[in-house]
């Protein structure tokens, strides 16, 4: 929830912290446009405005376009961060995207295979 985001976030390289409960923003991703963050990827082209409040409110993914204004310290954080991502055109946040999608989807098989062992085996013991 948007109530239980941290006031600021530190960036190695960046002398200021920045600011994630930014006015209303938090508010109208999650309440207003009733987007699920689990399910919802966002893209931008200014981190500090566009990418990191939804990477606090654990979003998907978020994608950083980059423009040519991009400082170092913006792109190195989003590299690193399991749900960042750098990119230069549409083309390759689409495929960002479908690799995102399709990792959660293996990730799920995964979980899923390895419950129905496990009630298997706990079948067999009883």
């Amino acid at each position: 929830s948007y109530t239980a985001v941290r006031e600021t976030l530190k960036l190695p390289g960046l002398p200021r912290p920045v600011y994630l409960r930014r006015g209303h923003y938090g508010k109208l991703l999650t309440k207003q446009l009733k987007l699920n963050p689990k399910r919802t990827a966002v893209v931008g082209d200014t981190p500090e405005l566009d990418l990191y409040t939804p990477l606090a409110l654990a979003f998907k993914k978020v994608v950083l376009l980059k423009n040519g204004t991009d400082q170092p310290y913006d792109v190195a954080f989003l590299k690193k961060h399991r749900k960042g991502a750098v990119d230069s055109n549409l083309k390759d946040v689409l495929s960002t995207l479908r690799k995102t999608n399709a990792a959660q989807r293996s990730e799920r098989r995964r979980r899923h295979e390895r419950s129905t062992r496990r009630k298997k085996a706990a079948g067999r013991t009883k």
